[in-house]
């Protein structure tokens, strides 16, 4: 009896170290993975680098790979489950043929992979990887090897992209990152120093890229996640229900400013100029090309003429309506999940990245935005880490 007794608790053994080395394996994996997408996004500009080294076929072996991991990850799941995720992979593959954009993919197959990943490490990589990539376009600036040029526009402001492809995404890289170190440091009190950087940062991006969204993002940040952990009994319902409705209502928002500027623009002239011309924006793609109900067949992202800068009318345009209602319940329960499992930093976070989908696309995508990967917790019925 001893020795079968023995035996069981060797083959435990043995098995949690190869259980622990797979994990340690898919974790690996999926930071490659993540490194090729952020850097696909960031050195683009850098000649030979970006459309050569993190061009398109590394891109697209990137989220092979990160299919594969998802398959990995849903396999262990009741058949029920896995028959759900098959037709959800389906809808949302259907709804990127016919927009003829990967935005959903990319955020449905991030999200999979990322099972079991500790949300404190992620945010530690992103912040490593995205400085590495601001250091080498920075380089790759001054040695004159990127395909960008200063831009003069906005009142014949010089704005600076500094090798980006626009100077709100090289604002946009910069916030993400202060975010990040905010979200790393939460549980500390360096306000003075956090307020130093805010500063230095909000200055940084006036004077050289003049991106105000971003700047408000900043100054956002600083105020939500300076604030010490809330305790679980400070969660009201009512706050709960706030923030499971903010996207139904940024969303609401923005379709309502957009028609209503189409119908009288003379009425929300004054908006608009506030927005720099993200209204108009809007308003001449909605007119122009409509909505559908799953994706729209009179336009892709390639064929608009002018960006759509508001992240909510941009995914009602290219995607339609199911698919925005199929996201704004996502969104609204990953809200819940987030409060019910004590994780309100991350909430804060995700909140941030909403409020600024007003007037930025950019900043509503899982290679800016790093807090929709750990809804993998809740959709694989994992508590949060």
């Amino acid at each position: 009896m001893r020795i079968i007794q023995v035996t069981r608790r060797l083959n435990m053994k043995n098995n949690i170290k190869v259980r622990q080395k797979q994990a340690s394996a898919k974790t690996v994996l999926f930071f490659i993975c993540y490194t090729v997408l952020v850097f696909h996004s960031m050195l683009k500009t850098v000649n030979f680098l970006g459309p050569i080294i993190f061009g398109r076929f590394t891109y697209h072996l990137a989220l092979l790979l990160l299919g594969f991991l998802s398959l990995a990850s849903v396999s262990k799941l009741q058949k029920g489950k896995i028959a759900l995720f098959f037709f959800v992979t389906l809808f949302i593959t259907i709804a990127c043929i016919i927009a003829k954009d990967l935005f959903l993919a990319v955020i449905w197959l991030t999200i999979l992979a990322a099972k079991s990943l500790n949300i404190n490490k992620l945010i530690k990589y992103d912040i490593l990887i995205k400085s590495i990539g601001l250091i080498i376009v920075f380089l790759s600036f001054i040695l004159g090897i990127t395909s960008t040029e200063t831009l003069l526009i906005r009142d014949g402001t010089v704005r600076q992209t500094l090798g980006f492809g626009n100077p709100n995404e090289l604002s946009s890289h910069i916030l993400s990152i202060y975010i990040d170190y905010l979200f790393l440091n939460r549980n500390n009190d360096k306000l003075a120093i956090k307020t130093a950087l805010a500063i230095i940062l909000s200055l940084f991006i006036y004077f050289v890229a003049g991106s105000r969204t971003q700047i408000i993002g900043i100054i956002i940040a600083l105020v939500l996640l300076t604030k010490k952990k809330q305790k679980e009994k400070a969660l009201s319902r009512v706050k709960i229900l706030m923030t499971s409705c903010l996207f139904a209502v940024l969303t609401g928002i923005s379709f309502f400013a957009t028609v209503t500027y189409v119908a009288t623009p003379n009425r929300l002239e004054w908006l608009n100029e506030l927005l720099s011309g993200r209204l108009w924006l809007a308003a001449r793609a909605y007119k122009t090309y409509g909505i559908g109900f799953v994706g729209n067949v009179r336009v892709t992202k390639d064929m608009l003429d002018y960006p759509i800068d508001n992240a909510y009318m941009y995914f009602l345009v290219i995607y339609g309506i199911i698919p925005l209602i199929a996201l704004g319940i996502f969104i609204g329960k990953y809200a819940k999940y987030l409060l019910e499992t004590k994780n309100s930093e991350i909430l804060l976070a995700l909140t941030i990245y909403m409020l600024l989908g007003m007037s930025e696309t950019e900043l509503f995508r899982p290679i800016y935005n790093t807090y929709f990967i750990p809804s993998s917790n809740m959709l694989l019925n994992e508590k949060g880490n």
